[in-house]
């Protein structure tokens, strides 16, 4: 489901994020390699939603927003990784490197 969820998300975002949403991924991916280096788990981890937040977000499809909003699927997707039970916060480095890469070409 998050794969399905997140390749749709990426092929909308291409298709109708602004400039700003476009900086602002970049900067998220930063962000969480930033907090993944320094080994802070809270911090990671909320960089790792925002990023994918905001990229739905950026797709301006409510409906999906309002399904991660509601919980309804991030605490099941997103805590289901498996950096998140090791608190191995230094394998998340780059983890979105070739999202945002093959997003902002």
């Amino acid at each position: 489901m998050r794969r399905a969820i997140e390749v749709e998300a990426c092929l909308l975002f291409v298709e109708r994020a602004t400039e700003k949403d476009y900086s602002d991924l970049v900067e998220l991916d930063k962000l969480l390699n930033t907090a993944a280096r320094a080994g802070d788990t809270r911090s990671s981890l909320g960089a790792d939603m925002s990023f994918h937040l905001h990229l739905v977000s950026a797709t301006k499809v409510s409906r999906l927003r309002e399904i991660l909003d509601k919980g309804e699927v991030e605490q099941r997707v997103f805590m289901a990784a498996p950096e998140w039970d090791s608190g191995d916060t230094h394998s998340l480095v780059g983890i979105h490197t070739d999202i945002v890469e093959a997003i902002c070409r």
